[in-house]
């Protein structure tokens, strides 16, 4: 028992690390409004930190990144390289559910649309891969948000 006959409470354990994720803090988001695909205008680069959710799609072959409307604190499977998206204003992107890396392409416009209330989608494809570790290079495709959009979420 502690003071005023409560309970201590259980130290706090450290962090599982699940999928290479070592944290991942939700934002307060309100409920969905609805899903929004970036434009698939140019291409950037999408760091990953986590392979194996995408490792039976073919190179160049389209797939669609979800991302997370999260702090997430990530370890690269590849060069056990720590990150934390709040650090860099990083979005952290999800194929099937699971985190798989990051970038900060048009970061601030997902980051308000996803504050806004909507999910939000990017198409990515693997353009190759590193011939001395093998993992995937990620290429997002991205583009602007539309400018009425854009302004309600900005509010």
């Amino acid at each position: 028992m502690g003071l005023f006959g409560k309970k201590k409470k259980k130290q706090e354990q450290q962090p599982q690390i699940v999928h290479n994720v070592m944290r991942y803090v939700p934002w307060n988001v309100p409920p969905t409004k609805g899903l929004y695909r970036l434009p698939a205008e140019h291409e950037s680069k999408i760091y990953t930190y986590y392979a194996e959710p995408l490792k039976n799609l073919k190179q160049n072959e389209r797939f669609v990144l979800e991302a997370a409307p999260a702090d997430v604190t990530i370890i690269s499977q590849f060069t056990n390289t720590v990150t934390r998206t709040e650090d860099y204003g990083d979005i952290a992107y999800a194929y099937n559910g699971l985190i798989i890396g990051l970038s900060s392409a048009h970061a601030e416009a997902v980051r308000k649309l996803l504050m806004g209330g909507y999910r939000v989608e990017v198409e990515a494809y693997i353009s190759g891969y590193d011939p001395n570790r093998g993992f995937p290079y990620v290429c997002g495709l991205f583009g602007f948000v539309d400018d009425d959009l854009y302004r309600e979420v900005s509010k």
